[in-house]
């Protein structure tokens, strides 16, 4: 397809700056899911967190809602990092997502524990 598209004249960029506009797009697209999971499915984790742990629920029933938002973003790029062999540039943009999102979810477990 890329041969016949340059023996057609037009300019196609290479295939990893494709690749890479993909997992750009993935990201982006997952950080929006989870910023609707955690809108919508934030409150009724926490609620559900807080009925069943009480009084023991310190500090986490209130960040319940960025730790899903966090948690499925990073669910969802580990997952799309995992299903292709992506090339470098790709790779790189889906693992910074993924680790930047476990970071924030770790930090936001750590300080709902008040550690």
């Amino acid at each position: 397809m890329r041969q016949m598209l340059v023996n057609l004249g037009l300019a196609v960029p290479p295939p990893d700056l494709g690749a890479a506009a993909l997992a750009a797009a993935l990201v982006l697209l997952a950080v929006a899911l989870g910023w609707a999971a955690g809108r919508w499915g934030g409150p009724r984790v926490a609620g559900a967190w807080e009925r069943r742990i009480g009084a023991r629920a310190e500090g986490i029933a209130p960040r319940m809602c960025s730790m899903v938002r966090y948690l499925l973003i990073w669910v969802l790029l580990a997952v799309a990092l995992r299903v292709y062999p992506w090339p470098p540039l790709a790779s790189l943009l889906l693992g910074l997502g993924a680790a930047s999102s476990a970071a924030l979810l770790v930090r936001n477990v750590v300080r709902g524990l008040h550690l």
